[in-house]
């Protein structure tokens, strides 16, 4: 089942693992009703690295430790995330 994607603006926020800067966040719809919260993870769009919220909403990157201390599920997420976005990525390469 495809889901549908909620963008959030966010506040200008520079990725720590590539300086690339980001202004939104997206999660599937029916997943919340709200904009991201400390814990959510994502994705740097420019370097694909797991990156989460913290207490005060900035991003810094995962660590193993919190890699693996999410459910299965979490991380079949974020691999099908990355899946799509290299996937993205090389359909849009070719059309260039």
């Amino acid at each position: 089942m495809t889901r549908s994607l909620r963008i959030w603006r966010t506040a200008t926020r520079t990725c720590p693992a590539c300086g690339y800067t980001l202004d939104a966040h997206a999660a599937a719809v029916g997943d919340d009703d709200v904009g991201p919260r400390p814990g959510d993870l994502s994705l740097c769009t420019k370097c694909i690295t797991v990156l989460m919220f913290d207490r005060q909403l900035r991003i810094k990157i995962v660590n193993a430790a919190e890699m693996a201390s999410l459910t299965d599920g979490e991380r079949k997420a974020v691999g099908d995330a990355i899946a799509r976005l290299r996937r993205a990525r090389g359909a849009t390469a070719s059309n260039g």
